[in-house]
């Protein structure tokens, strides 16, 4: 029994001796794994590498004996200061990623407006060598325009010589060639006058001692002189009306007037007798008015009919009708005979355009259909209105009003007419050319004598010939 119980004791005496063993064992395992862990972590926390450091006194730690509360506290207090270093360390790298990103935004920056700064003096450079370009182009352009204007001129003024010379061929043997009318001209070769068209083929021969113009396809012509007799022909050189009048007038309105045995009467372009020849005087129909006139002074007008309209008394001077008025000595009436305006004046002209010349004392201006002076007379010599524009006389030289009264052309001119097709002839130093209405001379005044324009024409004399320029010069 007692044997047992030593037995026992003996047992549980080695069992506590090798618990005892293990326990120191284990505890001298634990403070090599505890120094080996610490040591590592310091060596990554010196290096920088706190996450392994975390870890390795993590490891140490959990080596540690709970009962070594100060060096638990030790590795705690490591362990907070890798936690510090790792979020340092994540806010160090996210500053440099911040960091990183604005550089690279910055960067980014510059490249974008150094290109915007590179493509806009890229544009410009474009742009200027465009406009360099464009203008050397232009240049060209002109400079080509010019020369191809200058040979243009050139040609011209070859063919402007050679038309001339043409027109000098053709119409230089002519005693005298007058503006054409109805298509056709008058001229004068041999002392005989005959007609030619634009190209200057003779239509109608040369057999008349004198003749009219065309009007309302009827041109009146003479044999045998100016009292000769007169008749009628038609473009065909046909003779439609005999020669057997005293005296004629161009047909106007579809009558025209002719003298037989001293006395005027009217025709039409039969030949037939419309108004007996009863009148010692006549003018032509205007406004559907004819002008009669007996001795001792009467006058009085007439319609189409014969009817006298306007009865004839002792007027004085009288004129046809224009614009619905005819002047008389004292005035102007209308087609009643009733006296619409009443003139203290020396002379009066016809109504043009609205307006017309009176003189009075010596000095010309313009008045209205009222009588209203519209123009002073201040002027020394005046003409009738024209497509705007008036020849006025001023000191001794002429120029152009319009109807304001304002000078539209200098007076520097020794003569002047009426414009006609936009054109007027007008005369200085015993030259003529032509102006428009601005005052531009645009036909030089290098001609001996000229006619006006009609139909595009106007017949024109240079040493000694006549021929026919456009409203060119050509």
């Amino acid at each position: 029994m007692c044997t047992r119980l030593k037995d026992k004791a003996m047992k549980k005496s080695v069992l506590l001796l090798i618990f005892s063993l293990l326990f120191v064992c284990v505890q001298a395992q634990q403070t090599d794994c505890y120094n080996l862990y610490r040591n590592k972590g310091i060596a990554a926390y010196n290096a920088g590498n706190y996450v392994k450091a975390k870890e390795y006194f993590a490891g140490a730690l959990s080596n540690c004996a709970s009962s070594e509360a100060p060096v638990n506290n030790d590795i705690s207090s490591r362990i907070k200061q890798c936690e510090d270093a790792i979020l340092a360390q994540v806010a160090e790298k996210e500053r440099q990623r911040k960091e990183q990103q604005r550089l690279a935004h910055e960067q980014k920056e510059r490249q974008r407006k150094e290109q915007e700064r590179l493509a806009r003096e890229q544009k410009e450079r474009q742009r200027k060598e465009n406009e360099r370009l464009e203008r050397e182009q232009k240049e060209q352009e002109i400079a080509a325009e010019k020369e191809r204007q200058r040979k243009e001129n050139e040609k011209k003024e070859q063919e402007q010589q050679r038309q001339q010379e043409e027109y000098k061929r053709k119409f230089g043997k002519y005693e005298y060639v007058d503006s054409f009318s109805e298509g056709l001209a008058r001229v004068k070769l041999n002392g005989k006058w005959g007609y030619i068209d634009k190209t200057g083929k003779e239509i109608i021969p040369f057999k008349y001692d004198v003749a009219g113009l065309f009007s309302e396809g009827l041109a009146c012509v003479s044999l045998n002189g100016q009292r000769g007799k007169w008749g009628y022909i038609d473009k065909t050189g046909k003779e439609i009306i005999p020669l057997k009048y005293y005296l004629a007038g161009n047909f106007s309105e579809g009558l025209a007037r002719v003298q037989l045995n001293g006395k005027w009467g009217f025709i039409d372009k039969t030949g037939k007798e419309i108004i007996p020849f009863k009148y010692d005087f006549a003018l032509d129909f205007s406004e559907g008015l004819a002008l009669v006139g007996l001795n001792g002074g009467k006058w009085g007008y007439i319609d189409k009919t014969g009817k006298e309209i306007i009865p004839l008394k002792i007027y004085g001077s009288l004129s046809f009708f224009s614009e619905g008025l005819a002047r008389v000595k004292g005035g102007y009436i209308d087609k009643t005979g009733k006296e619409i305006i009443l003139l203290q004046c020396d002379y009066a002209g016809y109504f043009s355009e609205g307006l017309a010349c009176v003189k009075l004392n010596g000095k010309w201006g313009y008045i209205d259909k009222t009588g209203k002076e519209i123009i002073s007379l201040k002027y020394d010599d005046a003409e009738d209105f024209s497509e705007g524009l008036a020849g006025v006389k001023l000191n001794g030289k002429w120029g152009y009003i319009d109807k304001t009264g304002k000078e539209i052309t200098p007076f520097k001119y020794d003569d002047v007419d009426d414009f006609s097709e936009g054109l007027a002839r007008v005369k200085l130093n015993d030259k003529y050319g032509f102006i428009d209405k601005t005052g531009k001379e645009i036909i030089p005044l290098q001609y001996d004598d000229a006619g006006h324009f009609s139909e595009g024409l106007a017949p024109v004399k240079l040493n000694g010939k006549w021929f026919y320029i456009d409203n060119t010069g050509k």
